[in-house]
C-alpha cells in the first residue's frame, strides 16, 4: 500500500462565515459541499463523544486538493494561539492564482493584512507574497512567471 494522493486540508475555525467570505469571494474558491455532521460514526472516528460540525468544502477553479473548512459546533474550539510561519508545524497554505497584482490590491482594499506587495522570488520564477485569512492562518499567493 501507498500514498497516492493528498485528498484535502483540513483547517478549523472559530467563525466559519468571515473565513469561507475570505476562501470563496476574495480568493476564489468554489464551494464543492456545505453540510452538518453529527453521530456516532463521527464519534468514533474522532474520537470524541457528542460532536457536531459545520464543514465546507472548497476547490480552486482549477481542481487540485480540496481544502475543507471545519467549524465545531460541539466541542468548543478554544484559541491555540495563531499559527505561525516560524512555528514547528504547519506553517502556511499555498495557493497558485493568475494575476497577483490585482488580486493583492484587492486584498488590500478589503483589508486583508498582507506583509508586503508582490516579490519576484529568489529563483525568479515566481510572483509572491504572503497574507492572513480572518483567523490569522497564512496564506502564500504564488503567480508562475
Amino acid at each position: 500500500m501507498r500514498t497516492t494522493a493528498i485528498r484535502h486540508i483540513g483547517l478549523v475555525v472559530r467563525k466559519l462565515d468571515p473565513v469561507l467570505i475570505f476562501y470563496r469571494d476574495l480568493l476564489g474558491f468554489t464551494i464543492l459541499s456545505r453540510q452538518r455532521e453529527s453521530g456516532s460514526a463521527l464519534e468514533q472516528v474522532l474520537g470524541r463523544p457528542q460532536v457536531e460540525v459545520e464543514s465546507v468544502k472548497l476547490a480552486a477553479r482549477d481542481g487540485g486538493t480540496v481544502l475543507e473548512l471545519l467549524d465545531f459546533r460541539s466541542p468548543t474550539i478554544k484559541n491555540g494561539g495563531s499559527s505561525g510561519l516560524f512555528k514547528a508545524g504547519w506553517s502556511h497554505l499555498a495557493v497558485t492564482v493568475k494575476d497577483l497584482s490585482a488580486l493583492y490590491e484587492r486584498l488590500k482594499s478589503a483589508g486583508v493584512p498582507c506583509n508586503a506587495p508582490p516579490q519576484v522570488s529568489a529563483d525568479g520564477k515566481v510572483l509572491m507574497t504572503f497574507c492572513q485569512d480572518p483567523e490569522g492562518n497564512w496564506v502564500e499567493l504564488v503567480q508562475p512567471l
